[in-house]
């Protein structure tokens, strides 16, 4: 009934040290029927889809792009479907979100893209 998109950086600060994960960009309640989100959308274009953006690891609600320190890094796209229309996450980061979540993913796909300064 609608779907979820993640994009997240595992191998911050550095593919050979992976310390933390860095997320690029978290849209939530993207209702079923859209067919796809350009990465330079505003948050005002989002809205009128009815798409929710959550914050990001800069404290935004903006796509990050891909922008590693050190190496070559993996950036990760993950779409989920949901059983249901919308979600109310306590927060909208990605651990909110992915609460929310919850007993509520019926399929997921996954795109990994390679990135180096």
């Amino acid at each position: 009934m609608s779907f979820v998109l993640l994009t997240v950086d595992f191998d911050a600060p550095s593919p050979a040290i992976p310390l933390f994960s860095f997320t690029h960009r978290v849209l939530y309640n993207i209702p079923k029927d859209q067919q796809s989100i350009h990465a330079a959308a505003t948050n005002a274009e989002l809205r009128r889809s009815s798409v929710d953006e959550g914050e990001n690891s800069a404290g935004t609600q903006l796509y990050e792009p891909p922008c590693p320190p050190l190496g070559t890094h993996s950036y990760i796209f993950r779409l989920y479907a949901l059983d249901l229309p919308r979600l109310r996450p306590m927060s909208n980061d990605r651990q909110g979100v992915l609460a929310s979540m919850r007993g509520h993913i019926i399929a997921y796909g996954e795109l990994v893209g390679r990135f180096r300064r």
